[in-house]
C-alpha cells in the first residue's frame, strides 16, 4: 500500500535535513543524528528528533540547531521542490541513550 503524501514528504525532508546537518553543520562536541521527523497534517510544522553522542552535549546541540533553524529552512527551500517547507522544531530524542542503558544493564546481570 502506498504511503500518504505527508509520510513521503516527511521522509524527503528528513533525508535532506540529515544531509545538510552532516555536511554543513559544524558541531565539534559530538555527533548529531536525526532519529525521526513528524509533521502535522498540513505540513506546516515538523518536529525533528535529534540524538547526540556523547549524550551530555545533547542540550547544547539542540540550542545550536534551534539557533540555526532559518539556515536549515533556507537550505531545504533551495534543495527541495515543494511549495511550502514546514517550520522545524528540534527536540532531543533520548531513546537511543535509554536503549543503550537497558542493554548495559542486561549484559551486566
Amino acid at each position: 500500500m502506498p504511503s500518504s503524501r505527508k509520510e513521503r514528504v516527511a521522509n524527503i525532508i528528513k533525508r535532506e535535513l540529515s544531509k545538510i546537518i552532516s555536511k554543513e553543520f559544524d558541531f565539534p562536541e559530538g555527533l548529531v543524528t536525526i532519529t525521526f521527523l513528524s509533521s502535522d497534517e498540513n505540513l506546516n510544522q515538523a518536529k525533528v528528533g535529534v540524538s547526540v553522542f556523547p549524550s551530555e552535549h545533547g542540550e547544547l546541540a539542540i540550542k545550536e540547531l534551534q539557533k540555526n533553524e532559518k539556515f536549515f529552512y533556507r537550505k531545504l527551500l533551495k534543495s527541495l521542490r515543494l511549495r511550502t517547507i514546514p517550520k522545524i522544531f528540534f527536540i532531543l530524542d533520548r531513546g537511543p541513550e535509554s536503549g543503550a542503558q537497558v542493554e548495559k544493564l542486561l549484559l551486566n546481570e
